[in-house]
């Protein structure tokens, strides 16, 4: 969505507060408004009526964010941003049983754990803060809100792409838990080089839980192909989540949990 010139201008006048924007004093043209609110909505900011402001989520820099949009000049609804990069935060319902089967392969806490691209951080603070992660996101909106976001434990956060990363650079890991990107412009299979690249991260003997798209377990070429192979020689297990696991998130794809353990 394109940001017209008299609507960066009402927005450039208004001012933030944390995660709260409010606009300028003033009665905007009922037309303008609604062309605003739809950028501020597009954004995440919900209208609060009684405050007479625009609300965005916890730890998100409401002014930082509509400044990146205004640099811009658009604005992205989640959904094209989904198409662009692939991201999916991981629901509730799946980080529980991500937890789960974490708690078995790797009992007790703390362990220290990777997770890769892990966007507001809903896998890890669903999964447990109990944990020392190091957490690696590249989008800039959501690292943003990742920097800010509370755990009981301190946590590493590195912003950047993680498959420009190396693990010279963190080291390894007990365990990578991971919600890959499912696809991304150019790369149908995306997630696939992302779990491939995360296996370099664990310690022998360490783990590797990774959600994916159910393609991983049919495609017959390409980067899910030779993942499929390489998971069969580590004696990986891959399981059905529950349909419609992440249609709460913005997708109805079929998917699938990878568990690995890496030889001592």
């Amino acid at each position: 969505m394109d940001i017209s010139i008299p609507v960066q201008e009402a927005l450039r006048a208004g001012t933030s507060t944390g995660n709260t924007f409010t606009l300028a004093a003033g009665q905007l043209d009922p037309k303008l408004y609604k062309q605003v609110d739809a950028v501020l909505q597009t954004l995440g900011g919900k209208w609060q009526r009684a405050k007479k402001l625009h609300l965005f989520r916890k730890g998100v820099d409401a002014g930082a964010l509509i400044t990146e949009a205004l640099d811009k000049g658009e604005v992205k609804t989640q959904r094209e941003q989904q198409k662009e990069d692939g991201w999916f935060p991981t629901p509730e319902a799946v980080c529980v049983i991500v937890r789960d089967k974490l708690a078995a392969l790797l009992p007790g806490t703390p362990h220290r754990l990777l997770e890769p691209s892990a966007g507001e951080g809903h896998l890890a603070q669903g999964v447990g803060d109990g944990h020392d992660w190091t957490l690696i996101e590249r989008d800039a909106g959501r690292y943003a809100i990742l920097d800010k976001a509370d755990f009981v434990r301190p946590v590493m956060r590195v912003e950047g792409d993680f498959l420009g990363i190396k693990p010279e650079a963190t080291g390894v890991f007990d365990g990578v838990v991971m919600n890959p990107p499912f696809a991304q412009p150019g790369k149908p299979q995306a997630f696939a080089e992302h779990i491939d690249h995360a296996l370099k991260f664990v310690r022998p003997g360490g783990v590797l839980l990774a959600i994916a798209p159910s393609g991983l377990t049919f495609h017959e070429k390409g980067a899910s192909a030779r993942l499929r192979g390489v998971l069969a020689e580590l004696g990986a297990t891959i399981e059905p989540l529950p349909e419609g696991a992440f249609k709460v998130s913005g997708t109805a794809v079929a998917t699938v949990l990878v568990s690995v353990r890496l030889p001592e």
